[in-house]
């Protein structure tokens, strides 16, 4: 089970490296505005003679520095926005984004209330929860008929060269387990998965990667030189590409639903 406290400090460091390193979780938050595009245009309430506003009430699982946050921001005018982090360091990162409409709401999204709202959407931080099918019914009763739950997520395959040498993974589940989990009364509009792979002159260099976007939060650790070495030696003789790179796999996942309670 993921120990939220140590997830807490190490994104809490990562404040201001994660932009810099997360250039997968961007590409997926871009994805996630390409799928979320048909589905809210073709929402009249949602729309206006303004163009692609977005007047409706959106509340954001998983904020982080806004990545997502500010693609939305970019296309969509919402009435009201929640940005919930489990991090509240992160608040002063959104500083530019908050006020007005837009509010932090700081707390773990699996025991905090939701606001009554019209989307419901969350790009790469479902993988830290402990009970899925739980959030996914908590969400879709914060949403009317016909509002919207859209999320990335990743999958089984998400760092495997990590698991394979560490023996410690955070508990991916496959898409198709996360399709059986959604409650009764949420219609399936999309899900869909790939696997992307970065590839690294050096194990230090992954694990740089790993640290500046704060997903090194999974068990206490402490890395000695000798340790160092031999995780070096392992991932070359396990992973290494012909040129000698290092590849890290990411497995992300998007789902996009529909509340039909009638």
């Amino acid at each position: 089970m993921t120990d939220k406290a140590l997830m807490t400090r190490r994104f809490s460091r990562s404040v201001k490296t994660y932009d810099g390193f997360a250039a997968v979780q961007d590409a997926i938050a871009d994805r996630m505005m390409s799928l979320l595009a048909p589905v809210l245009s073709g929402c009249g309430h949602w729309t206006g003679d303004c163009g692609p506003s977005f007047p409706g009430r959106v509340l954001e699982i998983g904020c982080g520095t806004g990545l997502f946050t500010r693609k939305f921001l970019d296309r969509y005018c919402p009435e009201k926005l929640w940005l919930n982090d489990i991090c509240p360091d992160y608040a002063d990162v959104l500083s530019d984004i908050l006020g007005g409409g837009a509010v932090f709401l700081h707390g773990d999204a699996e025991k905090i209330p939701f606001p009554e709202v019209d989307l419901v959407v969350s790009c790469s931080a479902l993988q830290w929860f402990h009970d899925l099918p739980a959030f996914f019914l908590k969400a879709a009763g914060a949403l009317p008929e016909g509002g919207i739950l859209a999320f990335s997520t990743f999958g089984k395959d998400n760092m495997r060269e990590i698991a394979a040498i560490e023996g410690a993974s955070l508990h991916y589940w496959s898409l198709d387990e996360i399709k059986g989990m959604l409650p009764e009364g949420v219609e399936l509009l999309y899900a869909g998965e790939e696997t992307v792979t970065k590839y690294f002159d050096s194990a230090m260099s992954v694990l740089r990667h790993l640290k500046g976007t704060g997903v090194t939060g999974i068990k206490k650790e402490f890395w000695t030189r000798e340790r160092l070495m031999a995780f070096g030696r392992k991932y070359a003789g396990l992973f290494a590409a012909a040129d000698g790179q290092l590849p890290l796999t990411y497995h992300p996942i998007w789902v996009v639903c529909r509340v039909r309670r009638q």
